[in-house]
């Protein structure tokens, strides 16, 4: 059997219990990047040279997170492999792992944030926004909200479920990106007024629109406004920031986001800035006084 061939394999045998986009992703890893390097190599006769050279090829050209993202498919790919005894050991247990450092976000201020929330009032799309930058929801979760998820009485949002779109253009429903996404989120006075407002009984969508289009929306308002650009994912990371501001806990926070590790949420989606450096060692001097 080929290399390609136990991938794809590999890929079937666990589509049950993937989500669809992580399968898609898979898929394209090993047809566009794996199967033309190392793809025709015979399982058995594999090495770790071929496995790292191919990861060198792709670090090359500049795109470090998919040289990772095929060592990590190829690690666990091969690791199968080795338990259901088609393949002595794991090849790809000799090789290291591509370096790659994530891209941080980028935050507003409160200044900027109270810009954005006045330009956004009254706007067709404002309870997307809302639901970003207040509550912090994933494009994806905001795209999949049903009326049905909405507890008014309790002011309680239920949050299960995310819109995507694959790369065939099917849209699919799917749960959150981990058991963290699913939560019971407070819905804040502020965005609660707005949801009041559109309510709607039954189990329509609450934003109905799709993610790309929602994020069409969102670059022709930057293009308006005199703030400094920021993606439609880059307002999880002001809502992080805003509250970590106001004195949140990051173990709450990270609750709060749908993060398993607060370790993610304190250094990727927190934007200290300088006031709040000064006031932390301010709080650090008072020992001095």
């Amino acid at each position: 059997m080929t290399l390609e061939a136990w991938l794809y394999q590999w890929v079937s045998l666990r589509s049950g219990g993937l989500r669809p986009r992580t399968i898609e992703s898979y898929t394209s890893l090993i047809r566009l990047h794996i199967a033309p390097a190392i793809g025709c190599k015979k399982l058995a006769k594999l090495k770790p040279k071929h496995i790292a050279g191919m990861l060198q090829d792709i670090v090359a050209t500049g795109h470090t997170r998919t040289a990772e993202l095929c060592f990590v498919l190829l690690r666990s790919a091969l690791r199968s492999a080795v338990i259901l005894r088609r393949i002595d050991w794991s090849p790809v247990d000799a090789v290291m792992r591509p370096a790659h450092t994530p891209q941080k976000g980028r935050a507003w201020t409160l200044e900027q944030t109270r810009i954005f929330l006045s330009a956004i009032a009254g706007h067709r799309h404002q309870l997307a926004w809302l639901l970003a930058v207040g509550m912090g929801l994933r494009r994806g979760e905001i795209c999949g909200l049903r009326w049905s998820d909405v507890d008014l009485r309790a002011g309680i949002l239920h949050v299960h479920s995310q819109r995507l779109r694959l790369a065939d253009g099917r849209m699919v429903e799917a749960a959150p990106k981990s058991k963290a996404g699913t939560r019971d989120l407070p819905i804040p006075a502020p965005i609660l007024s707005v949801v009041r407002r559109r309510y709607q009984f039954g189990t329509g969508f609450v934003v109905p629109i799709t993610p790309s289009a929602l994020d069409a929306a969102h670059r022709t308002l930057m293009r308006k406004l005199p703030l400094p650009y920021i993606r439609f994912h880059d307002l999880r990371h002001t809502m992080a920031t805003n509250a970590l501001r106001n004195g949140a806990a990051m173990r709450v926070l990270a609750d709060v986001l749908g993060h398993s590790d607060p370790s993610v949420t304190a250094k990727f989606y927190t934007h200290p800035d300088l006031d709040m450096m000064a006031r932390t060692m301010d709080a650090a001097a008072v020992v001095m006084v």
